[in-house]
């Protein structure tokens, strides 16, 4: 018998999955941190997501992490803790709802929604003129589970798609490396930034890149704060050099309530709930029996990284 100790908001729901599932384990949520620390150090599994990391040193069983983020740059920073530790995390369970919002901002700017419902306000009745998605160029940065999946809905609407990733990846539409990535954002109309939190992704979007988006682009950003740089993107939302930006994540977060983003007209500011799916409890359970089955086998689980940075993951 395994203990599978269980961290998490939606802990009691996972576990009323698991058990069913798994008759010969233990498998435990916890209700306060105190609990959580007393009943992980005699676990050999931990599903959890942003916990005291230093809980594992008094955790001599653990064995295996199952991480319910997709990011792992929190445990990157204390890799020091991971050495013998094998862990996953849960890349992909987020990709359907992410595509969903993209494809929603995508229309929410499109069919410039804030100026019809102004209009509905004032009463003011002023018909209009709107380019179609097929003549538009949705440009994808970041090829993983997510990014693949926007590329698809893209193509199906008939944009013209463009993906943008590291290694080669196949994508619906067209693929071009990171190093071409000045040449792509010049004929962005949609920029979709989906990247993971790295030393190489941090400032990736800066303020000579951002330069480069044409007048019409929209840039919607569902990655990791600290990737698109901030201030050069306000000053060019407010200067009409860009024309809007969906943001979901921030450099800060919550979001300072003086920072100038909220109150710009061309931004749809939401507070980090693209991937905030409601069957997230389900999606977790299926993906850690998943991982669970090839951790009985002593295989390769389809979403383990390396913290330690040891090869690519």
């Amino acid at each position: 018998m395994r203990k599978i100790a269980v961290w998490h908001e939606f802990g009691g729901a996972i576990v009323d999955y698991l058990v069913p599932q798994l008759p010969d384990d233990e498998v435990a949520a916890y209700q306060n941190e105190e609990a959580f620390r007393i009943g992980l150090r005699d676990a050999e599994i931990l599903i959890a997501g942003h916990f005291n990391l230093d809980a594992i040193k008094d955790a001599p069983w653990l064995r295996w992490l199952q991480w319910t983020n997709s990011g792992i740059d929190p445990l990157v920073a204390r890799q020091e803790l991971f050495a013998g530790l094998t862990v996953s995390n849960a890349a992909g369970i987020h990709a359907a709802l992410m595509a969903d919002y993209v494809m929603a901002t995508i229309s929410y700017f499109q069919w410039d929604i804030p100026r019809l419902q102004n209009n509905q306000r004032h009463r003011r009745w002023e018909p209009s003129y709107t380019q179609a998605l097929q003549d538009r160029t949705l440009c994808v940065v970041g090829l993983g589970a997510v990014g693949s999946e926007i590329a698809r809905r893209g193509t199906a609407a008939r944009m013209k798609v463009v993906g943008v990733s590291r290694s080669r990846r196949a994508v619906a539409g067209e693929w071009r490396a990171i190093e071409e990535l000045d040449d792509v954002l010049a004929n962005a109309d949609f920029l979709v930034v989906v990247l993971p939190r790295t030393a190489e992704t941090l400032g990736l979007l800066n303020a000579r890149r951002l330069a480069l988006l044409p007048d019409r682009s929209v840039l919607i950003n569902i990655s990791r704060g600290g990737i698109v740089a901030e201030d050069p993107l306000v000053e060019r939302l407010v200067t009409g050099k860009m024309r809007g930006a969906a943001v979901d994540v921030f450099d800060r977060e919550p979001l300072p309530p003086d920072h100038a983003l909220w109150s710009l007209p061309n931004v749809l500011l939401t507070p980090h709930i693209s991937g905030n799916d409601a069957n997230y409890a389900r999606l977790v359970a299926d993906l850690f029996l998943e991982n669970y089955a090839n951790y009985r086998r002593g295989e390769k689980m389809r979403t383990q990284v390396d913290v330690l940075g040891r090869h690519p993951s």
